[in-house]
């Protein structure tokens, strides 16, 4: 097995670990602190799993529900702003995949 498809697995599990965690109420498995690989900024799901993690050990952990709610409330508010920044660029992905995939189209109906 080939060191990009080590990498390449390794994320993967630690994307359904951080989403079988999230939505189970749990720790993950993974300490984000301890990860060594380099992480791949175009991978939006890649994103998402790590700020599932942040959301648990930040708000929903032992440590996170010990803070003030003053204190939970502007984690939770910064959390949900890199999510907003997650959820724009995929949007913006998204535009411009369709908007590609229709003027492939619009030159071949022109072309015949």
């Amino acid at each position: 097995m080939t060191r990009a498809i080590q990498e390449r697995l390794f994320w993967t599990v630690y994307k359904q670990d951080k989403s079988l965690s999230f939505r189970l109420g749990r720790s993950s498995n993974f300490r984000d602190e301890e990860i060594t690989l380099a992480i791949d900024t175009n991978d939006q799901a890649l994103g998402v799993a790590k700020l599932r993690g942040r959301i648990y050990d930040q708000l929903y952990s032992i440590v996170g529900l010990s803070q003030s709610h003053d204190e939970r409330g502007v984690l939770a508010k910064t959390i949900a702003v890199e999510l907003e920044q997650i959820i724009c660029k995929i949007h913006e992905e998204l535009l411009v995949r369709h908007f590609k995939a229709f003027t492939s189209v619009f030159h071949i109906t022109n072309a015949n």
